[in-house]
This record gives structure tokens, C-alpha cells and sequence, in this order.
């Protein structure tokens, strides 16, 4: 596989990734309340998860030039994120939006302005840059 072909398929999994690990994520503070204090008590057996594992391990595995994330690092990532108040805002942005068009359906176009224009996207750049 060529090189802009294994980015690509990068980007695509990690997005995957991101979206099965939020249910068992957001279940698990919806049942232990979103400024709990112990450690967070995420159903690993979710088949969610357990996609996303299998998805990582194959990444790992297989992709030269890999950045060897594993799915707790993803775990915790997008714990952190989840109880932002950012990422609820923006949330809630959609929902609304999606509960008033006629199809209750939304483009990936309109969801990202919406993110943009809260300011998600921006927050999750800076993000990536002070980790690097």
C-alpha cells in the first residue's frame, strides 16, 4: 500500500475508533456521573470496544510508520475530551439542528462547521500540537 493510501486508511480507522469507543465511554459516565472521582468503569466487553481493540491491533500490526497508539491511550483521550464542556456544546449544536431538519439527517459538511464555528476543531488542534 502506497504511503497516501496507508495515511488515508489512518485517518479512517482512527475516526472508527473514536466513534465506537464513545458509546461504552459516555455509558459509563452517564452511570457513574460525568465529574466522578473514581476511576471510570467502561464495559471492555461492549462489542463497541471490542471492535475498536480489534481495528487498533490490526493498525499496529500491519502500518509502517504507525504512530503506536494503543486503545487505552485512545480510552483515555477520549475521556478527557468527552466531559469537556466544548464537546457538549457542540453536541447539543447538532442536535438541535438535527431535530429540526424535516429528515432528521445531517451531511458531514454541516457538521463540521459546526464544529468549527464552536471552536471544537481548534481546541482538538491545539491539543494535538502540544502533544507533539
Amino acid at each position: 500500500m502506497d504511503e497516501k493510501r496507508q495515511k488515508y486508511c489512518q485517518v479512517v480507522a482512527s475516526k472508527r475508533i473514536n466513534s465506537l469507543l464513545g458509546g461504552p465511554i459516555t455509558e459509563a459516565y452517564y452511570i457513574q456521573g460525568i465529574n466522578t472521582m473514581r476511576e471510570l468503569e467502561i464495559n471492555f466487553n461492549d462489542p463497541d470496544y471490542k471492535t475498536a481493540y480489534l481495528i487498533r491491533s490490526f493498525q499496529l500490526a500491519t502500518m509502517k510508520n504507525y504512530l503506536p497508539y494503543n486503545i487505552i491511550h485512545d480510552t483515555m483521550m477520549l475521556c478527557g475530551i468527552i466531559k469537556l464542556s466544548i464537546f457538549w456544546t457542540s453536541i447539543k449544536k447538532i442536535s438541535h439542528i438535527l431535530l429540526k431538519s424535516d429528515t432528521h439527517t445531517l451531511e458531514r459538511v454541516k457538521i463540521e462547521k459546526i464544529l468549527e464555528k464552536n471552536g471544537f476543531f481548534k481546541y482538538l488542534d491545539k491539543r494535538k500540537n502540544n502533544q507533539n
